[in-house]
């Protein structure tokens, strides 16, 4: 599973492992915004059921922009209303002459009812809620009526959806473009679930392989395609099952929706989109009153050259442009800080300042868990003269101590970046700052007699803002699961630390055992029979 892309070299080593997944939207944002000099602050916001939602806010002096996820507040109301409706979306866009699929809302889900209200539709159809996100409940490639009430009956009773759109399948590839203002910024083609057979394995061994290959990459990594019943009836339409060995080079469809949440592959396709397909998507965006940008789905066939929009979301997640599987990422995020603040264009604090990124974890430890209401990053650091550099050394000094000797040094000199647990004696060290200090604080641990083996090179990977101590085991010491990735959990991290420092408390306290006894009434007394004993074993 080979595929080449080419991701953005400013986001190489600066997107920490908490903001994989869903949260790479809002932390993309926020990051470019921030290495142009803006601030930053999060804050925590709960949806009357219960749903978190991570809202940030983008300022300086002038101006102010609040997001959720990916939506600017200046996105009007009844433009979210619209685009949540899909019914009223294509309604819209049918009355501004965008092209949108043959289709209604089923006022009645009757057998009957339902006959007569796609008499004038052709199969094969589509199925969708009215009011769903992220794929779930949209069903595709229907072929007869029959399969038709087998799938509503389906949406209404595991799903709960009630209200359901039925359209015209549009022949064409499933595209996601994001427009913002006058400009289609990046665009990804969606490949549905799927296995590739090899020959020699089963349906069930290939999904394995395929999801352990999805959780590598940040976009995807939190992503699975997981086994349930939809898989299952159509892998029966190919008479497959889980067991089956696809042939070598066979393209097993997994799922009939191909949205990336349920297991899609992202495939950058913003160079196949004709002009036209743009205008009109551009249009399409343009034709909601108030809506300034938006995540547009159309489907497109790049033969014929025809094409149907079918919906637009007005918070999209981004990362499927930043992280595709195959091709090249788009600077969405780049393009998002350009419109709303476009005095800052192309006006990063240096060129030649260590590549600094902000941790996320605040986020969920803190926010989310409703610990603190808000938080405002620190300013992206910036002085003339700043380097950085990866130091090693060994030390089988008392742990506390160290990371304590380590930690005050970081914020007399002003050092940002990490302090790492290799191994029982083995640290490492990742900083960024003034030269001259991170020349005196090298030649400081060369000093220490309880520090040996110190080396330092130039670092060009991502320096964490602020300090932190971590325990990075090295390959040979790292656990791996069945899956191949690493089984030592947050906690299991804690406990080692844990562990370690107990041992060095407890060494510690021997040490002073030893020096009591020594310094003790019987251990004078009984110092003749000690040299004795010595000459006896002789």
């Amino acid at each position: 599973m080979n595929y080449e892309h080419n991701w953005l070299p400013e986001l190489e080593g600066t997107v920490p492992k908490e903001a994989y997944g869903y949260a790479l939207s809002n932390y993309t944002i926020a990051y470019e915004a921030w290495r142009r000099g803006l601030s930053i602050t999060f804050e925590n916001l709960y949806h009357n059921k219960g749903m978190y939602y991570p809202i940030y806010s983008i300022y300086n002096n002038d101006n102010k922009v609040q997001f959720t996820h990916t939506r600017p507040h200046l996105v009007s109301k009844d433009a979210v209303d619209i685009c949540v409706n899909k019914q009223r979306t294509r309604e819209t866009l049918d009355a501004h002459n965008v092209p949108v699929p043959k289709g209604r809302l089923l006022k009645s889900l009757a057998f009957d009812q339902v006959k007569k209200q796609i008499s004038d539709l052709s199969f094969p159809l589509v199925i969708k809620p009215l009011a769903g996100a992220g794929g779930r409940g949209v069903i595709t490639g229907i072929d007869s009526f029959d399969e038709l009430m087998e799938n509503i009956q389906y949406l209404t009773e595991k799903l709960n959806y009630h209200q359901i759109i039925v359209e015209e399948y549009i022949t064409g590839e499933d595209y996601r473009a994001f427009v913002i203002g006058d400009k289609v910024v990046g665009a990804f083609r969606r490949l549905p679930p799927h296995v590739i057979g090899d020959g020699k394995s089963t349906i069930r061994e290939l999904l394995k392989k395929k999801n352990k290959f999805r959780v590598n990459i940040p976009g995807t990594y939190d992503m699975k395609v997981l086994i349930n019943e939809e898989i299952k009836r159509e892998l029966n339409k190919q008479n497959l099952t889980l067991k089956s060995i696809p042939e070598k080079d066979q393209f097993v469809r997994l799922k009939t929706k191909n949205n990336v949440s349920s297991g899609g592959d992202p495939i950058d396709a913003t160079h196949e989109l004709s002009e036209d397909l743009k205008e009109n998507l551009v249009k399409a965006v343009q034709a909601i009153p108030g809506l300034i940008q938006g995540g547009v789905d159309v489907i497109y066939d790049k033969e014929s050259g025809r094409y149907a929009i079918l919906e637009i979301n007005t918070k999209p997640s981004i990362r499927n442009h930043l992280y595709p599987i195959k091709g090249n990422a788009h600077e969405i995020p780049k393009s998002i800080i350009d419109y709303y603040f476009p005095e800052t264009k192309g006006k990063y604090l240096s060129e030649t300042t260590p590549k600094y990124y902000f941790d996320y974890s605040f986020v969920k430890e803190y926010l989310q868990n409703n610990r603190l209401k808000k938080f405002t990053l620190p300013t992206h650091p910036y002085e003339p003269n700043l380097i950085s550099k990866l130091i090693t050394f060994q030390s089988d000094h008392e742990l506390a101590k160290l990371k304590q000797m380590i930690r005050t040094n970081f914020h007399k000199l002003k050092f940002n970046g990490e302090m790492n647990l290799i191994s029982t004696d083995q640290y490492e060290i990742i900083l960024a700052g003034n030269y001259q200090d991170v020349e005196q604080f090298i030649d400081f641990l060369k000093s220490k007699k309880f520090i040996s083996n110190v080396q330092n090179e130039h670092y060009q990977g991502g320096v964490r803002v602020g300090y932190s101590f971590n325990y990075k085991p090295s390959e040979e010491e790292t656990v791996t699961d069945a899956e191949g990735t690493s089984s030592l959990s947050p906690i299991e991290e804690k406990d080692i630390l844990a562990s370690i420092e107990e041992k060095d408390k407890r060494i510690k306290e021997l040490e002073n055992e030893i020096i009591q006894l020594k310094n003790s009434k019987s251990w004078t007394v009984t110092a003749p029979l000690r040299k004795l004993s010595k000459k006896l074993n002789k």
